[in-house]
């Protein structure tokens, strides 16, 4: 079986399209078809790498809405042990 270099490369657009205008194709597949791919054989690959298309447009919308990280503090890490220590306490008596 020969490798479609294709393929990937049509996977990485299709995500840069959903990050730019994700409201431009209805759907995969008609994307594949504009790309002159077999929208089964794409997803086909897509499931050996363990991609999906749901993952891609997932992946599109967290790059648009990244939120900000809070940075654990010892306290937070403390308060939160003792609710956990305390629920499997609850859960044995």
């Amino acid at each position: 079986m020969e490798k479609n270099p294709l393929i990937p490369l049509a996977v990485e657009k299709y995500k840069q399209q959903l990050c730019a205008d994700p409201t431009r194709y209805h759907s995969f597949a008609s994307f594949c078809r504009s790309e002159h791919l077999r929208s089964e054989s794409v997803s086909q690959w897509m499931r050996r790498h363990g991609l999906t298309v749901g993952m891609l447009r997932a992946q599109a919308m967290l790059s648009k809405h990244v939120p900000i990280p809070v940075a654990p503090t010892p306290r937070r890490a403390l308060i939160h042990r003792q609710a956990v220590s305390h629920r499997i306490n609850s859960y044995v008596a």
